[in-house]
């Protein structure tokens, strides 16, 4: 017996083509093979929380804290939330925004109001401090959305240790190129993510079930200080 599938909607078809193009463009200005390769800012942590960003979605509608349409913007965002990053500005994620917006606006099937609305999530992303070692988003308390894209941006402190600490090295790797991660600057950059880990707080019931590695990851670090010590 065959089973009839539904044909896709021309959204649906949308919402996929931008999330693969926002992956490409990660990919083409700082993939590997790209110009100005980045190590962390680059293709690999735009999957990163493209997946924990989905995972949030689909567990935050199954849950009723948000529909369809807005699973859909909130994917987007994440696809495009660091198409452009440049640590010498302080407006990358609007620029990221404005070219996920004009790429929306391109299909001619999303509203204004949804592409403001993922120029808006996107704007979540920007990193307000890093105060007593705690890195303050820009999410909003009254804006579910906001504050599952500022999740996903960050899943990698809570997600399995292997994933974490690839993550964490890639953030080395791109903040002090050419350094070793041996010796002293090991010792310093662990003492220092045991501190940043430990204190991050997750916005969203969401993501503190769903990435809830945080006190396996912080032991890990602990490991690795007192064997390297």
């Amino acid at each position: 017996m065959e089973t009839s599938h539904r044909p896709e909607s021309p959204r649906e078809l949308a919402v996929k083509a931008l999330i693969s193009r926002g992956l490409d463009t990660a990919t083409r200005n700082y993939g590997p093979s790209s110009p100005d390769p980045k190590p962390y800012h680059g293709p690999e942590h735009t999957l990163m929380v493209i997946t924990s960003a989905g995972r949030l979605a689909d567990a935050a509608m199954a849950a009723g804290r948000i529909d369809r349409a807005q699973h859909d913007l909130l994917m987007i965002a994440a696809a495009y939330h660091d198409a452009v990053y440049d640590v010498q500005r302080s407006d990358s994620e609007e620029l990221s925004a404005e070219l996920a917006a004009r790429h929306m606006n391109m299909l001619g099937i999303f509203p204004q109001a949804e592409t403001d609305r993922v120029k808006n999530i996107i704007a979540a992303t920007k990193v307000k401090a890093v105060a007593n070692q705690r890195i303050e988003q820009s999410a909003s308390p009254d804006d579910y959305l906001t504050m599952l894209m500022a999740d996903a941006d960050l899943s990698s402190f809570g997600l399995p240790e292997t994933e974490y600490w690839e993550s964490a090295r890639r953030f080395f790797a791109e903040t002090y190129p050419g350094i070793q991660l041996t010796g002293e600057v090991l010792l310093a950059f662990l003492a220092n993510q045991i501190q940043i880990v430990g204190n991050h707080r997750y916005y969203t019931d969401e993501a503190r079930y769903l990435f809830s590695c945080q006190p396996e990851n912080i032991q890990f670090l602990t490991g690795l200080l007192a064997a390297a010590g």
